[in-house]
């Protein structure tokens, strides 16, 4: 607490049309480039932010320090001049791991899925040699569930896919893990989740969304400038959602199948006594019964 007390200060010396953030001691600049100016303005900033670090004598270290630029235009606008950090100049690259989850310039999940894909496959490949023939299928996909899924699923809600081949990466994971457990080689996908009572990870990341998005709507979770809006139903009827949301305009298919976007539509779809839940364990058991289809 005393360190972020001594570091708070850095935000003060951001332009307005910058945004900063802090999560210990990593640090975040962005804003919105629509000129070469706003970079002039970035490297005012980066300045600031430097200058402040140095009264608190405190150091940054260059080597972990870079910047990306988030686009889907073919000829971007780029710096007239190099960003610098101290009279170093700052690395520029296409693709950085930010709080575990792996950003691209071109806004694509696909990299952040071979990423966590390869890792998973290899705890399920030290699964298989630690413990196939030890131990009972009950207790492997325990283990499986509650040390491998988890690196599949981390931060789901802002990353989960729409591309077919991304999906299908994700499941077939899950696929071979299940295999491992059961000692099922030849049994097919939907076999293995209906005899273990397990949901697809599709399934479960549409459970996950609606559920954060359950309590930005409860306010249970600070959440400040997202973009619900209520929509006014038709006609009543219990089965009618009357906590409808407006599906926000998207005009890139980023943005489409973005959290807001796709879970609101997820959202719409329910009925009127699951959305009214009067608790987030109450919602969660009622969508955990809902054929969930991410593509409504």
């Amino acid at each position: 607490y005393l360190f972020l007390v001594y570091i708070n200060e850095i935000v003060d010396g951001v332009s307005e049309d910058s945004r900063i953030v802090m999560f210990a001691d990593d640090i975040a600049l962005y804003r919105p480039i629509r000129s070469s100016v706003d970079f002039d303005l970035l490297q005012l900033d980066i300045d600031a932010i430097c200058s402040c670090i140095s009264l608190n004598y405190l150091t940054l270290n260059i080597l972990k320090c870079c910047y990306m630029i988030f686009t889907r235009k073919r000829y971007p606008t780029l710096p007239t001049l190099p960003l610098m950090v101290n009279n170093h100049t700052l690395a520029k690259v296409n693709s950085f791991k930010y709080l575990g989850v792996n950003l691209s310039t071109n806004l694509s999940w696909s990299e952040h899925v071979d990423c966590i894909t390869i890792k998973a496959r290899r705890l399920v490949g030290l699964l298989y040699r630690r413990f196939y023939g030890h131990l009972d299928s009950h207790i492997m996909v325990k283990l499986y569930t509650t040390i491998i899924r988890p690196h599949l699923e981390y931060a789901c809600t802002v990353w989960s896919p729409h591309l077919q081949k991304d999906i299908q990466s994700l499941e077939n994971v899950q696929k071979f893990a299940l295999r491992v457990c059961t000692g099922q080689w030849t049994a097919d996908y939907e076999t293995l989740l209906t005899s273990l009572n397990t949901p697809s990870l599709a399934a479960r990341r549409c459970r996950l969304k609606l559920s954060l998005l359950y309590n930005i709507i409860n306010n249970n979770v600070d959440f400040p400038s997202n973009p619900m809006t209520r929509r006014q139903p038709h006609y009543s009827h219990r089965h009618v959602n009357s906590s409808a949301l407006v599906v926000p305009s998207a005009r890139s298919t980023q943005y489409q199948h973005s959290f807001f976007p796709s879970t609101i539509r997820l959202w719409n779809s329910l009925s009127n006594d699951i959305v009214n839940s009067n608790s987030i364990s109450s919602f969660k058991r009622a969508i955990s019964t809902v054929n969930l289809n991410e593509s409504v």
